[in-house]
């Protein structure tokens, strides 16, 4: 079913939607080996770039859709938004692989988490008819294979013969995909696994992401070509290098690349805490689990919208104040909490609670981590009520629940799939 939902009408717009225009270009980029500079790390984009390198050079010519400037400050100016010659299916595709990826890696966590199959099988149900997440892994997005990637991690460090290494690599692709894929940590902490566990998973994680960032970063930009970008952009780099050998030496040549990759680090980071702008569709931490926040994407002939299920969110809300109705009746009676309810809460907690502290604008889809787990929580909690219920009543219970799931996916599927 996610297979189909998430190839079904992929062509359609043939123009860049949102951020497309960013990662569409960094993609051909890297196949020109052509610097550039955004604020995740490279790993996403450089998956992106993968199928390019199997096209002619003449079909990515519409690239760039967008070109870095430098007027006393950096920004982003948008040059073309039409795929003509360009091979964007192929980008969507990677992007659908990854969404289609999501729903296995919920179903394989879930069912380590409770050894349930019913309620892994009911959570990735949920996700696969869930409009937002299915709307953002169908276009040329990092969101798909950024949460994909934080789920397979937790799935193989639950499983009992990991010993935090395979988990941890899979963090570090994650983290190398997006830098928050960092508040997915307090989950593992959490656990009751032992320190050496995770500091493997920690230390693992991040040497991922090291070599990640330094690897592809190193050997896709010649130096030369990075230096003028770096010093085009930013006026650090001038500053501390006025001019560079016409020559360079093996040694020169990596302290050079060091010095550029240090930068762009550093200026990294600095644009997930300190960007002042603001954007017309942001939303609050607050809101977003009320689908407060939610917005349409500005197209005219095909109107494609940031709106989620409004049946599962709702159950979504529902579950979580059921579980904290029922954590604190049990605190009060000084009981002991079911631990997948727990790690669950636990889980959407922490993956929430990080985005008050930020500072730059965000929007709904920052959410995703923490309604994925809210979703998860309202897999178990309905197999656990329902389970209560006579055998005769059971089957009944499910068929009503997943019919008002589907009428609330098909409710907002003109604006997923961009219906005239």
């Amino acid at each position: 079913m996610s297979i189909i939902l998430h190839v079904w009408r992929l062509s359609i717009p043939k123009h860049a939607v949102f951020d497309e225009i960013h990662y569409a270009t960094y993609a051909t980029q890297y196949v020109t080996q052509t610097p550039f500079f955004d604020v995740h790390p490279p790993l996403g984009k450089f998956l992106y770039s993968l199928p390019l390198y199997f096209v002619s050079k003449s079909n990515l010519s519409d690239a760039p859709f967008v070109k870095l400037t430098r007027d006393t400050v950096v920004k982003y100016d948008e040059v073309n938004r039409i795929f003509t010659t360009f091979p964007y299916i192929l980008l969507r595709i990677m992007s659908a692989f990854f969404g289609v990826l999501l729903v296995l890696a919920i179903f394989l966590f879930m069912r380590e988490l409770t050894q349930n199959d019913s309620i892994a099988l009911l959570s990735s149900l949920f996700i696969t008819l869930e409009n937002s997440l299915l709307l953002e892994t169908r276009l040329i997005l990092l969101d798909g294979a950024f949460l994909s990637l934080s789920f397979f991690a937790l799935w193989q460090f639950l499983k009992h013969k990991d010993t935090g290494f395979r988990s941890g690599i899979l963090w570090g692709c994650a983290l190398a995909t997006k830098l928050v894929g960092i508040i997915f940590l307090p989950f593992i902490l959490f656990q009751k696994s032992g320190f050496w566990k995770n500091y493997k998973f920690i230390t693992v994680g991040l040497l991922t992401l090291g070599i990640l960032w330094v690897g592809i970063q190193w050997f896709s930009f010649p130096t030369k070509e990075w230096f003028s970008f770096m010093n085009s952009v930013n006026t650090n780099v001038s500053q501390d290098i006025q001019k560079i050998p016409e020559s360079l030496s093996f040694g020169q040549n990596v302290s050079l690349k060091s010095y550029l990759l240090f930068r762009e680090i550093v200026w990294s980071a600095q644009g997930y805490s300190t960007i002042q702008a603001t954007h017309p569709a942001q939303s609050r931490w607050i809101e977003w689990p009320f689908m407060i926040g939610s917005f349409c994407y500005k197209e005219k002939t095909f109107p494609l919208c940031m709106i989620g299920n409004p049946a599962l969110w709702a159950m979504g809300l529902l579950s979580l104040f059921t579980t904290l109705i029922y954590s604190t009746l049990q605190w009060m009676r000084k009981k002991k909490m079911d631990e997948h309810v727990k790690m669950l809460g636990i889980g959407y907690v922490t993956t929430l609670l990080p985005f008050a502290i930020i500072p730059r604008y965000m929007f709904i889809y920052h959410y995703f981590p923490a309604l994925i787990f809210s979703l998860c929580l309202s897999a178990y909690w309905t197999v656990f009520l329902i389970n209560k219920l006579e055998k005769k009543y059971q089957i009944a219970s499910y068929v009503i629940l997943v019919s008002i799931v589907c009428v609330g996916f098909l409710a907002i599927s003109p604006v997923t799939f961009g219906f005239k």
